[in-house]
């Protein structure tokens, strides 16, 4: 039976360090872009001052034209940065979800610490102690896993 959850979670790790890799890929391109915007700015001599200057002088068709362009810019980076947090919600919720990371294997998990990596901040705690702080607070994240994934949602719904 421990085989079965074990290649369950090795599964749900690894579509997790899949998503991770898209998302880590999609920050790539968002800094790309802005190092190229940055290049592009420099070697034009273009600073922020005279940006502003030239956009608050636009009027009419131009000054429409710009707007859009900006407003679909903008609408994209959002998209952007939501995809990325999507990717991030999604791995934690099919660990939730799916149970296949349950309180009892968290308990697991911790119980392997070493009593060495407990950092003791309070005289007197036990390295049990501060397992039991470890498996409550971890354990508590995965019992409201959800909440990070309708946060995502609604924060993409409200950019629709």
């Amino acid at each position: 039976m421990a085989k079965k959850t074990d290649k369950g979670i090795d599964e749900t790790i690894a579509r997790a360090k899949k998503n991770i890799a898209a998302s880590k890929e999609l920050i790539g391109k968002v800094e790309s872009a802005q190092s190229e915007y940055a290049a592009w700015k420099e070697e034009n001599g273009v600073t922020d001052e005279k940006l502003k200057k030239f956009t608050e002088s636009l009027s009419g068709e131009d000054k429409k034209r710009y707007d859009e362009a900006r407003e679909e810019l903008e609408r994209q980076m959002d998209n952007m940065a939501y995809k990325v947090d999507m990717k991030k919600a999604e791995a934690l919720r099919e660990y939730s979800e799916g149970k296949k990371l349950t309180s009892e294997k968290i308990g697991e998990i911790v119980a392997l610490i070493p009593d060495g990596w407990l950092d003791r901040t309070e005289p007197g705690e036990t390295p049990e102690e501060l397992r039991g702080v470890y498996r409550t607070y971890l354990t508590e994240r995965l019992n409201h896993s959800e909440i990070f994934v309708n946060q995502a949602r609604d924060a993409r719904e409200a950019l629709i």
